[in-house]
Protein backbone atom coordinates (compact mmCIF):
# COMPACT_ATOMS: atom_id res chain seq x y z
CA UNK A 1 0.00 0.00 0.00
CA UNK A 2 2.62 2.55 0.61
CA UNK A 3 4.09 2.21 -2.84
CA UNK A 4 0.72 2.65 -4.66
CA UNK A 5 0.25 5.43 -2.28
CA UNK A 6 3.68 6.84 -3.17
CA UNK A 7 3.51 6.33 -6.97
CA UNK A 8 0.18 8.11 -6.92
CA UNK A 9 1.61 10.79 -5.33
CA UNK A 10 4.95 10.88 -7.82
CA UNK A 11 2.92 10.72 -10.82
CA UNK A 12 0.63 13.85 -9.55
CA UNK A 13 4.23 15.95 -9.24
CA UNK A 14 5.25 14.41 -12.57
CA UNK A 15 3.21 16.39 -14.54
CA UNK A 16 5.10 19.55 -13.76
CA UNK A 17 8.22 17.49 -16.14
CA UNK A 18 6.80 17.13 -19.52
CA UNK A 19 10.06 14.27 -20.18
CA UNK A 20 9.56 12.37 -17.10
CA UNK A 21 7.69 8.90 -16.85
CA UNK A 22 7.62 6.38 -14.73
CA UNK A 23 8.25 3.08 -16.48
CA UNK A 24 8.36 0.41 -14.50
CA UNK A 25 7.25 -0.72 -10.67
CA UNK A 26 8.91 -3.40 -8.98
CA UNK A 27 8.55 -4.37 -5.16
CA UNK A 28 9.54 -1.30 -3.51
CA UNK A 29 11.57 -0.32 -6.44
CA UNK A 30 10.79 2.84 -9.45
CA UNK A 31 12.16 3.14 -12.78
CA UNK A 32 11.64 6.63 -13.87
CA UNK A 33 13.07 7.59 -17.41
CA UNK A 34 14.14 11.83 -17.04
CA UNK A 35 16.91 13.86 -19.07
CA UNK A 36 19.93 13.87 -17.64
CA UNK A 37 19.98 17.15 -16.46
CA UNK A 38 21.14 17.50 -12.94
CA UNK A 39 18.46 20.32 -12.19
CA UNK A 40 15.78 18.20 -13.43
CA UNK A 41 16.75 14.83 -11.81
CA UNK A 42 17.62 15.75 -8.46
CA UNK A 43 14.47 17.47 -8.11
CA UNK A 44 12.72 14.40 -9.41
CA UNK A 45 14.95 12.02 -6.52
CA UNK A 46 13.57 14.55 -4.22
CA UNK A 47 9.85 13.77 -4.99
CA UNK A 48 10.19 10.45 -5.09
CA UNK A 49 11.52 10.11 -1.66
CA UNK A 50 8.85 12.48 -0.36
CA UNK A 51 6.33 10.46 -1.84
CA UNK A 52 7.62 7.58 -0.11
CA UNK A 53 8.60 9.14 2.91
CA UNK A 54 4.51 10.97 3.04
CA UNK A 55 3.28 7.54 1.77
CA UNK A 56 4.43 5.65 4.71
CA UNK A 57 3.51 8.41 7.44
CA UNK A 58 -0.14 7.78 6.27
CA UNK A 59 0.07 3.82 6.40
CA UNK A 60 2.04 3.66 9.54
CA UNK A 61 -0.89 5.61 11.33
CA UNK A 62 -3.18 2.73 11.00
CA UNK A 63 -0.56 0.55 12.78
CA UNK A 64 -0.33 -0.65 16.65
CA UNK A 65 3.34 0.84 16.86
CA UNK A 66 3.34 3.96 14.93
CA UNK A 67 6.85 5.29 15.05
CA UNK A 68 8.48 2.34 13.41
CA UNK A 69 11.03 4.09 10.54
CA UNK A 70 11.92 3.31 7.26
CA UNK A 71 14.82 4.23 5.78
CA UNK A 72 14.61 6.12 2.17
CA UNK A 73 17.15 5.69 -0.85
CA UNK A 74 16.62 6.91 -4.06
CA UNK A 75 19.67 6.03 -6.40
CA UNK A 76 19.89 8.04 -9.74
CA UNK A 77 21.86 6.08 -12.53
CA UNK A 78 22.64 5.78 -15.77
CA UNK A 79 21.31 2.00 -16.14
CA UNK A 80 19.66 -0.33 -13.44
CA UNK A 81 22.22 -3.19 -13.43
CA UNK A 82 24.57 -0.37 -11.54
CA UNK A 83 22.76 2.22 -10.47
CA UNK A 84 23.79 1.29 -6.65
CA UNK A 85 27.32 1.05 -6.84
CA UNK A 86 27.62 3.91 -9.76
CA UNK A 87 25.12 6.73 -8.65
CA UNK A 88 24.98 9.86 -10.15
CA UNK A 89 22.88 11.09 -7.36
CA UNK A 90 21.31 9.73 -3.73
CA UNK A 91 19.09 11.09 -1.87
CA UNK A 92 18.35 9.53 1.78
CA UNK A 93 15.23 10.42 4.15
Amino acid sequence: EVAKIAMYRMAQKFKEFPNVFLMNFMHDSYHIECPNNPEIYSRVADIVAEAMHSAWSIVSQKMTIKDIPMPIKVYVGKNWGTIEDEPIYTVEK
